[in-house]
């Protein structure tokens, strides 16, 4: 809010957003968390468990300049979007 401007930042590895207003309009502040894998061997030093959060986001930009951003998180490496899953097993989360 201070320097009155959009920011969609990520590494920083929890998922947060901040929206407000001014007289120029809404600004927001938008953190999606990280990409990383966390099952990589670059990752041991962090030690377990950890409440980082794997997440990117869909940003939706009209002709006008004003967007939506769309946070989207991984949860257990899974990714619900639409209709459609990315990562996990096809036959993960069906009922038996």
């Amino acid at each position: 809010n201070k320097y009155q401007a959009n920011v969609l930042y990520g590494h920083c590895h929890t998922s947060q957003f901040f929206h407000g207003a001014t007289i120029d309009g809404q600004h927001g502040g938008y953190g999606i968390g990280h990409l990383a894998d966390p099952e990589s061997e670059a990752m041991d030093y962090k030690g377990d468990p950890s409440n980082w959060i794997n997440g990117c986001a869909l940003v939706y930009v009209r002709p006008s300049g004003d967007f939506q951003v769309v946070p989207l998180n991984f949860v257990h490496g899974v990714l619900h979007f639409g209709d459609r899953m990315y990562g996990g097993s096809p036959n993960e989360g069906q009922s038996t």
